[in-house]
């Protein structure tokens, strides 16, 4: 796979699976509980007190990856400092193809099979993938990414969230700028199960679902089982799976990120 196909292909994961582009709605199998009626205010309490907070991150991850034209498996290993570096390796067996690093303001590529780099802003990796402009009401992208990595829930400018009861979950719906939004809780411990956003154009469309079922017990509130159903100009229908493991949380980790002098830029 030459470095055109990487820097494209793992730049679009990356930022399709933790940046929520842009998404369709989906629904999961109903449960036989009978739920009281919540108000929006309360469900965002909880949340709230979900939410996962971390300095640093660091976990493994099997993920399968699948569209119209090619399936890969591949494992990689997570690190992360809040507010400040998000970095990951990606193995194809034993062996390293690539590293990536993304800071609040830049994407930086090594390509280890055709020792070749890539380098780019945030704001032009924006740009070719086509993703939404933000208002200034919004996070920023690093902000995002982050928050997704953690498996929390991220919000947009727009109308107040109205509660409902779905096929045994809470639902919370509203609308920003750009698209429809919809957050769907548990209904025993009010963790989130999925993010829904169905865009006004209605193009990358992306159904979100997280796991914790048979998950690791340091972490509970942590989604290790995610998956990604979307549909992208660029791809055509993609399937993303990731399962996590070995997830440590405030235990700061080495992040080496170096280009070898002899490796070839490329744009």
């Amino acid at each position: 796979m030459k470095i055109a196909r990487l820097h494209v292909l793992f730049a679009t994961l990356i930022f399709s699976i933790l940046l929520l582009p842009s998404c369709k709605t989906g629904k999961r199998a109903g449960q036989s509980i009978v739920l009281k009626k919540r108000s929006s205010k309360f469900l965002l309490k909880k949340l709230a007190s979900n939410k996962i907070e971390a300095d640093y991150l660091s976990a493994k991850a099997k993920i399968n990856y699948k569209d119209d034209n090619e399936s890969i498996k591949f494992t990689a290993n997570f690190r992360y400092i809040k507010d400040s570096i998000i970095w990951l390796n990606v193995k194809k067996t034993t062996v390293e193809a690539i590293r990536l690093k993304i800071t609040p303001d830049s994407f930086f590529l090594i390509d280890r099979i055709n020792k070749e780099y890539f380098i780019s802003s945030i704001e032009k990796i924006e740009d070719r993938f086509n993703l939404p402009q933000r208002t200034a009401a919004d996070l920023s992208t690093f902000d995002l990414l982050q928050e997704m990595l953690l498996g929390n829930p991220v919000f947009f400018a727009g109308t107040p969230l109205k509660s409902s009861i779905d096929e045994g979950e809470y639902s919370l719906t509203g609308e920003s700028e750009h698209f429809k939004s919809e957050y769907r809780l548990e209904g025993i411990n009010y963790l989130l199960t999925a993010m829904n956003f169905i865009p006004d154009d209605e193009r990358q469309m992306l159904q979100v679902a997280m796991d914790r079922s048979d998950g690791e017990d340091d972490y509970p509130k942590f989604s290790y089982f995610r998956t990604y159903n979307m549909t992208t100009p660029e791809r055509g229908d993609v399937e993303i799976k990731i399962k996590f493991s070995k997830l440590e949380l405030n235990v700061p980790k080495n992040i080496r990120f170096e280009i070898p002098k002899k490796y070839k830029r490329i744009d």
